[in-house]
C-alpha cells in the first residue's frame, strides 16, 4: 500500500499534465511509496490516455464543476496514509514528495504543512506585465501559512486523519477552497507549518486576461464563503470596505515598486504591474457586486 496519495486535479490542460507527471516520475521518493490520482474535471478532450501510461498514476473523473470537488473525489479514492496535493500546471522538484512528508512527519501531531511555489517567467528574459504581476503577488505561500493559516493546494502535504476529523474541501466554493479548509484545520487546533524544502515551481499567467479571470473566481468565492457563515459587519461597515475598494490600492504600489526594484526590472515592468493592479481592483469590485445579486461565480 503506498503511504503517499497526490491528488492532481485537471481540466483542458494536458499539456501541462505531461510536464507534472514527468516531474513526479523523477522523485526521489520510490515509486512503489506513492500513487497519483489524477481527476478530470470535464476536461473536453480526456486525458485517459496521457495518465494511463504513467503506471504509478491513476484516472478518475468528476462531474461537478470545481476543482476542489475534483480533490474531494481523489480524497475517496486515496491509498495513502498521507495526502500530497498539486496543480496540473505546477512542477515538483525531484525531493518533494520526500521533503513534503518528512515535514507532516515532523510535526508533534498531524496537521497541515505547505511548501514553497516558485512563480516563474515563460521566458526570464522578457517577462509580460502579466507574469511581473503574478511573480510579484501570485501564490505567496510562506504568507499564506504564517500571516492567513492556510496552505494553497498548488503545495500542500496533510493526512488522511485530519480529513477525517475536519472534512473534506466545500466543494460551494469555485475558489478559495484551500483557505476556507486552512482555517477549518486550524480552528481545529491543528499545526499548520511552512516547509521550504518542499518546492514546487508553478509558471506566472502570461496575459491580463488571465489574471482578470483568476480575479472574478476569487471575488466569487468570497461572496459564496461569506454567505455561508454569519454576519458580523454592521451596515456603516460594509459601505466603509466598499468605499476602500474605489480607491487605487497605493499600499500595492509600493510593494510592487520593492519587489521590482530588487530584481532590478526598471520602470516599465512597474507601470505595467500598477495598471493591472487597478483592473484587478476594479474587476474583483464589479464580480462581487455580480454575483452578490445573484448571478453564478466564474467557475475557473
Amino acid at each position: 500500500m503506498p503511504r503517499v496519495s497526490v491528488i492532481v486535479p485537471v481540466y483542458n490542460d494536458a499539456e501541462r499534465l505531461s510536464l507534472c507527471l514527468d516531474a513526479l516520475t523523477e522523485q526521489t521518493m520510490p515509486h512503489e511509496q506513492f500513487e497519483v490520482l489524477v481527476i478530470d474535471n470535464g476536461s473536453s478532450e480526456s486525458p485517459r490516455e496521457l495518465v494511463e501510461s504513467y503506471p504509478f498514476c491513476k484516472y478518475l473523473e468528476e462531474e461537478a464543476p470545481g476543482s476542489y470537488a475534483a480533490r474531494n473525489r481523489g480524497i475517496d479514492h486515496a491509498r495513502g496514509e498521507i495526502i500530497a496535493f498539486t496543480d496540473a500546471d505546477c512542477l515538483p522538484d525531484k525531493d518533494w514528495l520526500n521533503a513534503g512528508v518528512r515535514a507532516i512527519q515532523g510535526l508533534e501531531e498531524p496537521g497541515l504543512v505547505g511548501g514553497a511555489i516558485e512563480v516563474f517567467p515563460h521566458d526570464s528574459r522578457k517577462p509580460t506585465g502579466a507574469e511581473w504581476f503574478d511573480c510579484v503577488f501570485g501564490l505567496q505561500q510562506d504568507q499564506n501559512v504564517s500571516l492567513f493559516s492556510f496552505a494553497a493546494t498548488a503545495n500542500a502535504f496533510t493526512t488522511v486523519s485530519i480529513i477525517q476529523a475536519v472534512g473534506k474541501f466545500n466543494e460551494a466554493l469555485k475558489s478559495g477552497g484551500d483557505t476556507e479548509w486552512g482555517h477549518r484545520v486550524a480552528a481545529a487546533g491543528f499545526a499548520v507549518e511552512y516547509e521550504p524544502k518542499a518546492k514546487i515551481r508553478h509558471p506566472a499567467r502570461r496575459t491580463i486576461k488571465e489574471i482578470l479571470i483568476q480575479s472574478r473566481r476569487h471575488a466569487g468565492g468570497r461572496v459564496i464563503k461569506a454567505a455561508e457563515q454569519p454576519q458580523t459587519k454592521s451596515l456603516a461597515r460594509k459601505v466603509y470596505t466598499g468605499l476602500l475598494l474605489l480607491m487605487p490600492p497605493v499600499n500595492l504600489f509600493g510593494r510592487a515598486a520593492e519587489e521590482l526594484r530588487k530584481r532590478d526590472a526598471g520602470w516599465w515592468p512597474l507601470a505595467q504591474v500598477c495598471t493591472i493592479l487597478m483592473f484587478r481592483r476594479y474587476t474583483l469590485l464589479w464580480e462581487t457586486l455580480r454575483v452578490k445579486l445573484g448571478a453564478s461565480p466564474e467557475r475557473r
